[in-house]
């Protein structure tokens, strides 16, 4: 094995979504192994759905950039997070109202938390974690109500670097469940719960060594179990945390034609099969020899379906996201591939798309990202009761702001009717 050079420059944000699968994939390590390609169909091009930018973000001191998490409400309005920006350019939590009209409900500093990664909805107030900042330095969970008061619940200790917390969900008895990248017991990340107070509990801490590491956005099934996945060793797995605090791994990618890297969130449907996307593996030919990526399905067994493989054309390359209808259709991001007119970093051509993937593997471009005044590198997804879907672009849109000198746009918030 040899360790694969970067792909992504360094100090990409934790964003999605969730840990920035972005940063992680830089130090991955992958398996140079040719396997026999298991394609899906290739995508249709993209067709002229209705996309319309609805917000694009001015940068510090004013405004967040580098948009990342977003969540609906039921009036319409929308909130999420910025890891950069603010006051202090250390992350925002915003509001976008239906008028488009865009407001700053947060801004963090050091010692209240540092690039913010997440937020869930409870009880009419949000609940979230800071990748890094706080007393110790490590990340924090705080408490957020509409009118802007934060609390820090919970501080978490420094482990070489930040602990980088990501909270996930919360059950019907209040308690929330999140991960840690790093920290736990022996450094290379945990699973925990929490209460609405703030009392954190360790329920599995991952172990290194030839063992799964660092993990990453958990799903809940109604018997209370937690899944999950990681990104070492060396291609990533998927995992199982039960009630009882065993874990048990269900799959372990090889990152040839399976996929490698699980970067996209897994979704969990009625019949106890898991979905979710890898960064890498796939197709081989596709910025060989690693990949564009996949989406799979695992089912409960933990037997491995790939669903489509990216080719790093015009149908996208790298998932960043996943989101899947009542009706089994999947829609997502991809963090490049796409239009290859757009502006070309020194680490990536193209700036991602929005995809739609229905229950046949037929993949189809919803829309192609182009900079400015569009967005790039989208990275989360929702969709509403309409079937409109939301989203937000780490950069591109307001061409009089820039990231940390490099980034053109400090992103967007988009519509797009599929």
């Amino acid at each position: 094995m040899k360790a694969s050079p970067p792909r992504t420059p360094a100090g990409f944000p934790d964003c999605f979504h969730l840990k920035s699968w972005l940063s992680r994939s830089a130090s991955a390590l992958l398996v140079l192994s040719l396997a026999a390609l298991s394609l899906g169909p290739r995508p249709a091009q993209a067709r002229n759905h209705k996309y319309k930018v609805l917000y694009s973000f001015t940068g510090p001191t004013g405004d967040g950039e580098g948009a990342g998490f977003l969540l609906r409400e039921a009036d319409g309005s929308m909130y999420g997070t910025t890891s950069y920006g603010g006051t202090a350019y250390r992350g925002t939590v915003f509001k976008l109202s239906t008028k488009g009209k865009e407001s700053i409900l947060y801004n963090f500093n050091a010692g209240y938390g540092n690039g913010p990664n997440s937020l869930v909805p409870y009880h009419g107030k949000f609940y979230g974690a800071t990748s890094s900042g706080g007393a110790y330095g490590g990340g924090t969970i705080f408490r957020l109500d509409k009118k802007g008061n934060e609390v820090v619940l919970y501080n978490f200790p420094r482990y070489v670097g930040p602990s980088g917390p990501r909270l996930d969900l919360v059950d019907e008895k209040g308690i929330f469940y999140g991960t840690t990248d790093w920290g736990g017991l022996y450094g290379y990340g945990s699973v925990f719960k929490m209460n609405s107070s703030g009392k954190v509990t360790t329920l599995y801490s991952l172990a290194g060594g030839g063992d799964p590491q660092n993990p990453c956005c958990l799903a809940r099934d109604p018997e209370g179990n937690l899944y999950g996945f990681t990104t070492y060793p060396p291609n990533g797995t998927v995992f199982k945390l039960d009630t009882a605090g065993t874990l048990t791994t269900l799959y372990a990618f090889t990152g040839g034609a399976d996929g490698g890297e699980p970067s996209a969130n897994l979704i969990l449907d009625a019949s106890g099969n898991l979905y979710g996307g890898t960064y890498s593996g796939g197709d081989l030919s596709c910025q060989a020899p690693y990949g564009c990526g996949t989406i799979f399905m695992l089912d409960p067994s933990g037997n491995e379906t790939v669903l489509y493989s990216f080719t790093g054309g015009p149908d996208g390359e790298g998932p960043s996201s996943l989101i899947r209808d009542t009706a089994g259709t999947f829609y997502g991001t991809t963090w490049a591939g796409g239009d290859a007119n757009c502006f070309k970093y020194a680490f990536t051509q193209s700036c991602g798309v929005v995809f739609k993937l229905n229950a046949g593997g037929k993949e189809s471009v919803l829309h192609a990202f182009h900079v400015l005044p569009d967005g790039e590198f989208p990275d989360s997804l929702i969709m509403d009761s309409a079937g409109e879907l939301y989203g937000t672009t780490f950069s591109g849109g307001d061409s009089g702001c820039t990231i940390n000198s490099y980034w053109d746009g400090c992103g967007t918030i988009f519509e797009l009717s599929p």
